[in-house]
C-alpha cells in the first residue's frame, strides 16, 4: 500500500468517527485538519514499518554473522589440519629425496652445527704448501720420450739457426696399457739315442705340460683372477665384463666364465676357512647383515630372501649367507671363540641375545640413535626444534670422542678430553631422564627417549675403553661393496654361486686389510695349486695366508 492510499483510508476512519471540527485557532479550516491527521498517521506507519525492517535487517546480518563466523573457524581448523599435513608430507618427500639421490642423512644441513666452517674465498680440499697434496705418483717403469722440433728454428733477424742444450724441461703423464696376449706352449719332443735297444722304453718322449689353474680349460689364472675380483671387488656383473674383455679380444661366454667359477671354488674354500679361524682370535667384532636373493629354492623356504652377514675384525672380514636372519648363524661364529668379547652392532634383538649366549658385551651405534632424532624432525615438524637440539648433543659427544681417540697416546692431554666425554654422557642420560616423562611431548619423542634409555649401557661401553669405537660404521661400509653387486647382479643364482660369493667378499676385503692387490694374490695362488694337480694342500694355503706372506715375495702394493 503505498502513502496516499494508506492516507485516504486514515481519513475515511476519521471522517466515519466524528471528530469534531478543530477550534485550535489557527485559521485551519476542517478539510485541511483532517488531511493533515492523515500525513501524520501516514508518516507514523511508515516509520513503524521502516523500524520493523531495520530491525529484522540486523537480526538476519547478526544471524549471518555467527554462521559466517562459525564457517571461518572451522575452515581456519581445517587449514591448520591441512597445512600440517602438507608440512609433513614436504618433509617425508623430501627425506626420501634425500635417501635415494642426496648424501646420508647423518652429513645434512640440519645437524651440521659443528661442522668446520671454512674462511670465505677458501677453496674446498687440500690446500696447496700442505703436506700431502696433489696426488701420489707410483713408483711405475720409465719410458723416456724425447720431444725435439719438427723443423729447425732460426733467428727472425740474422737468420742463425737454434742450438740443442743438455737441459730438458721434464713433464710426467702417467699411462695404461692393457694387452692380452696368447701363451703358445711348445713342448720338445725327444727320441731315444740311435744306441738305445731297449724296446720297453718309448722311442719317443714329450715336454709335460705346464700346471693349469683349469686344466682343460683355454683361460690362466690371470683371467679368472681379473674376472672374480671384477666381480665380487668391483662389483660388475658378468655380462659387462664379458663385454669389457672383448674390447681385448677375448670372446668369453657365461657358461665357460660360471663353469670355472665353479672349478676353482674348492681351491678357495681353505683361505676362508682360515681367515675364519683367524678372525675368531680376535677380541672385538663388527656385526651387520643385509638382504640377499639366492634364486635357488631350498627346503621349507618358499622365497628366494636370504641374508648377508658380515663379521668384521682387526684381522679380517667374514661374510656369511644364511637363508634367515635368526640366532643361529651369528651363533655358528661364535661357537668358535672362547675367550669372549665386545661386538659393534645396531639394536636388533639377536644382537643382545648373542651376548648372553656367548659371554660378550654390547657395543651399539650412537649413529644408529641420532638417526632416530633425524628421521623425527623430518617426519614430524612440531618435533622438530625438539630432535635437532639433541642431534647437536649427540654431535658434540662425536666430537669429544673423536678428539679423545686422536689424544689417546698422549696422557696429559687425553684425562680432559675423558673428562669432558664422561661430562657429556652424563647430561644425555639426565637430559632424557628428564623429558621422558613430559606429557607436552608427541608420544614418538617419548619413543625414542625410552629406546635410548633401554639400550643406555650398551651405548657407554666405549667410555672407559677409547679403542672401541663409537658406531658400527666399519660393518655397514664393508657391506656397501656387496650392496652395489645385489643392485647391479641381483643375487646369486645357485646354492655353490651364494657360497663361491661369501667366500670371494671374504678373501678381498681380508686382502684390502694387509695392503695386498687381490688380482695379483690370486693369480699366484692359483698358479700355486695349479703345481699340486689343482688341489689346496695345507702348506700351500698356509703360506698365501695375507697375514703370514713376508714383506717380499706375495706381498705387493695394493692398487685398489
Amino acid at each position: 500500500m503505498d502513502e496516499m492510499q494508506y492516507g485516504l483510508n486514515t481519513y475515511g476512519q476519521i471522517k466515519r468517527q466524528g471528530y469534531p471540527e478543530c477550534s485550535c485557532g489557527l485559521g485551519i479550516n476542517k478539510t485541511d485538519h483532517y488531511e493533515l491527521k492523515c500525513k501524520a498517521y501516514s508518516w507514523r506507519a511508515l516509520f513503524f514499518n521502516a523500524k520493523k525492517r531495520e530491525d529484522d535487517l540486523k537480526q538476519d546480518l547478526a544471524e549471518q554473522s555467527l554462521t559466517l563466523k562459525s564457517q571461518i573457524t572451522t575452515l581456519k581448523s581445517q587449514i591448520t589440519i591441512l597445512q600440517e599435513e602438507l608440512d609433513s608430507a614436504k618433509a617425508q618427500i623430501q627425506q626420501y629425496k634425500h635417501m635415494v639421490f642426496g648424501k646420508k642423512s647423518e652429513k645434512s644441513k640440519a645437524t651440521g652445527a659443528l661442522a668446520h666452517k671454512m674462511k670465505p674465498g677458501k677453496k674446498r680440499g687440500q690446500q696447496k704448501g700442505q703436506k700431502g697434496h696433489g696426488r701420489t705418483i707410483l713408483d711405475l717403469p720409465i719410458k723416456e720420450e724425447i720431444v725435439e722440433l719438427k723443423h729447425k728454428q732460426t733467428c727472425r733477424r740474422c737468420w742463425l739457426p737454434y742450438s740443442p742444450m743438455n737441459v730438458t724441461d721434464d713433464s710426467e703423464v702417467v699411462e695404461i696399457s692393457v694387452n692380452a696376449y696368447k701363451r703358445v706352449i711348445k713342448r720338445m719332443k725327444y727320441t731315444r739315442h740311435p744306441d738305445c735297444k731297449c724296446y720297453c722304453a718309448p722311442k719317443f718322449i714329450t715336454a709335460p705340460m705346464p700346471p693349469k689353474c683349469i686344466p682343460k680349460g683355454k683361460f690362466g689364472s690371470s683371467m679368472y683372477a681379473n674376472l672374480l675380483v671384477g666381480k665380487f671387488g668391483y662389483q660388475i656383473p658378468l655380462y659387462r665384463l664379458i663385454k669389457q674383455f672383448s674390447l681385448y679380444d677375448i670372446n668369453l661366454s657365461p657358461g665357460t666364465v660360471t663353469g670355472g667359477f665353479k672349478t676353482l671354488l674348492p681351491l678357495l674354500e681353505p683361505v676362508y676357512d682360515a681367515i675364519v679361524a683367524y678372525s675368531q682370535t680376535d677380541k672385538h667384532w663388527h656385526i651387520d647383515e643385509t638382504g640377499w636373493k639366492v634364486f635357488k629354492k631350498i627346503k621349507d623356504k618358499k622365497t628366494y630372501n636370504w641374508f648377508l652377514w658380515v663379521f668384521c675384525s682387526a684381522k679380517a672380514s667374514v661374510y656369511t649367507l644364511a637363508p634367515g636372519r635368526g640366532l643361529n648363524v651369528p651363533q655358528e661364529f661364535f661357537n668358535g671363540v672362547t675367550d669372549g668379547g665386545i661386538i659393534s652392532t645396531d639394536r636388533y634383538a639377536v644382537y643382545n641375545r648373542l651376548a648372553i649366549d656367548n659371554n660378550l658385551q654390547n657395543s651399539y651405534c650412537w649413529i644408529h640413535v641420532r638417526r632416530d632424532f633425524i628421521n623425527l624432525a623430518s617426519s614430524h615438524p612440531k618435533l622438530k626444534c625438539w630432535a635437532l637440539s639433541w642431534v647437536r648433543i649427540i654431535n658434540k659427544l662425536l666430537y669429544i670422542n673423536k678428539q679423545r681417540v686422536e689424544l689417546y697416546n698422549k696422557k696429559w692431554p687425553f684425562y680432559p678430553k675423558q673428562e669432558e666425554l664422561e661430562a657429556q654422557l652424563h647430561l644425555i642420560e639426565r637430559k632424557c631422564r628428564e623429558q621422558v616423562h613430559s606429557r607436552d611431548l608427541h608420544i614418538d619423542g617419548i619413543k625414542a627417549l625410552r629406546r635410548l634409555q633401554k639400550f643406555w649401557r650398551g651405548l657407554t661401553t666405549f667410555e672407559l675403553r677409547p679403542k672401541i669405537p663409537i658406531s658400527n660404521n666399519t660393518a655397514e661400509s664393508a657391506l656397501r661393496g656387496p650392496v652395489v653387486g645385489r643392485k647391479n647382479y641381483y643375487g646369486s643364482g645357485s646354492l655353490w654361486s651364494a657360497k663361491l660369493t661369501a667366500i670371494m667378499f671374504s678373501i678381498v676385503e681380508t686382502l684390502k686389510k694387509w695392503n695386498i692387490n687381490p688380482i695379483q694374490w690370486l693369480t699366484k695362488y692359483l698358479d700355486e695349486c695349479a703345481r699340486y694337480d689343482n688341489k689346496a694342500p695345507w702348506w700351500v694355503v698356509n703360506d698365501s695366508l695375507p697375514w703370514d706372506i713376508p714383506d717380499t715375495g706375495f706381498r705387493i702394493p695394493l692398487l685398489i
